[in-house]
């Protein structure tokens, strides 16, 4: 948690692209792309998603 929560802070301001087997990892995203069979399926806010 301490990891993750440093990592938010740091990457506040950037564009960074993640990639995350648990969607755990990137809940703060401004945007989460779900990507199947290399096609985005779903987009949005993790709230969105879940």
């Amino acid at each position: 948690k301490r990891v993750q929560k440093n990592i938010d802070e740091k990457l506040k301001k950037i564009t960074t692209v993640n990639v995350a087997h648990r969607i755990k990892t990137i809940e703060n995203s401004d945007i989460i792309f779900l990507v199947e069979d290399g096609r985005i399926i779903e987009s949005g806010k993790y709230e969105e998603l879940m």
